[in-house]
């Protein structure tokens, strides 16, 4: 048997196998086949100032959309759930957090994909700048989501008032524009922390719809944007490879 018969023989034989696989083992490979052809890719850089592009995303991103998914990085999600961050402004447990979220939900896990959206605001931004700040107290004893997280989210006060003074704004304006600033991210994770005290998978009281998961990505992302806008602003460097 010639190499090419032997390689159309094989991908026949993979073929049949897979197709008696039940549908969610197929989607599971399928997206796992992604991951680990987008993994290697590197993106190719172009003289004379061009951007860099990346061919294999390019290319799958192009069959992907005609199944309803997209990208966010290496990781496949339906478009169904709708993200948009810049996930290199993330720290890296934030990142993992929005990862795993991803993940979970499109094998079905809704509860499982809440979750890991508020740990990602709580373990990624809030917790650590309470560790900055020992006077406040034990951040355990710090009262709800909503509560710890206002608080660390109150720390950019001054970096936001400056920067719209910078732009011509007066400082009341500034500070009446920060006030509502800051209640939109206490209302947002108020919510966030609802969907998880409700339907996280530690309590699971009952499968939820999926704009359930939604909403509370939509929450979060916002959340997260935030602290990343006025906290850290240049890419984080991964203390550790984190396996996407």
């Amino acid at each position: 048997m010639s190499e090419t018969k032997r390689k159309q023989v094989l991908v026949s034989d993979v073929t049949d196998a897979i197709q008696r696989w039940a549908p969610a083992d197929r989607q599971r490979f399928a997206t796992a086949l992604i991951e680990d052809a987008l993994r290697p890719a590197q993106p190719i850089t172009h003289r004379w100032g061009e951007p860099p592009t990346n061919p294999t995303r390019e290319q799958l991103e192009r069959v992907l959309l005609r199944y309803g998914w997209g990208l966010v990085d290496h990781v496949p999600y339906p478009l169904e759930l709708q993200v948009s961050i810049d996930t290199d402004t993330l720290p890296p447990i934030a990142r993992e957090g929005l990862h795993k979220a991803l993940q979970r939900y499109r094998e079905g896990d809704i509860c499982g994909a809440i979750t890991p959206i508020a740990s990602a605001v709580e373990d990624g931004f809030a917790r650590p700048i309470w560790g900055e700040n020992p006077d406040w107290g034990d951040y355990h004893r710090g009262g709800a989501l909503q509560a710890k997280v206002t608080r660390a989210f109150a720390v950019f006060e001054e970096t936001f008032v400056r920067e719209l003074q910078e732009e011509g704004l007066d400082e009341n304006r500034a500070t009446a524009l920060w006030g509502n600033q800051r209640a939109a991210v206490s209302n947002a994770t108020s919510v966030l922390g609802g969907f998880r005290n409700r339907f996280g998978d530690a309590h699971q009281l009952q499968d939820p719809p999926h704009r359930f998961a939604q909403r509370a990505l939509d929450c979060g992302i916002f959340v997260l944007r935030a602290f990343s806008e006025y906290g850290q602003r240049e890419p984080a460097e991964p203390e550790f490879d984190l396996g996407f």
